[in-house]
């Protein structure tokens, strides 16, 4: 897989082919759209562009997805405990199926295109991010 570091930090893994188990490794702020992505626990994917990407049956530890483009990726069904989702952008995306326990919505834009801030801090319950038994609201 080819890494371009350019100005920011910024690397292009855009069809690249990754390892099925990237634990605890730094791609912020890098394009990832295109792999086939799972099992990223513990890994820092803030500011990274996912637009568009299946995260189906992905698990997503302790994921931070701070600031990340989360819009129109499908992860229906995914794994996301205690991901942190403060100030990225769902729009679009569909996690109705997802268990989100423990996960963190801070400022963040849901997939119908408002604010958590607007539903009590968490976006469990809008359109595209429904409240399977297994999803709790933020902390």
């Amino acid at each position: 897989m080819s890494q371009d570091k350019g100005v920011g930090g910024h690397c292009d893994l855009r069809d690249a082919s990754l390892p099925p188990f990237l634990a605890a490794i730094d791609l912020h702020g890098c394009d990832l759209r295109g792999p086939n992505l799972s099992m990223l626990n513990d890994s820092d994917l803030a500011a990274t562009n996912l637009s568009g990407n299946s995260l189906s049956g992905g698990t997503f530890g302790g994921v931070d997805f701070t600031g990340a483009n989360l819009s129109g990726v499908v992860a229906n069904p995914g794994v996301f405990p205690t991901a942190n989702f403060t100030n990225a952008n769902l729009t679009g995306a569909d996690l109705s199926g997802a268990i989100l326990v423990g996960a963190v919505w801070s400022h963040t834009t849901c997939p119908d295109g408002t604010n958590s801030d607007q539903h009590a801090g968490t976006c469990v319950g809008t359109p595209g991010l429904m409240d399977p038994p297994t999803t709790y609201a933020s902390r």
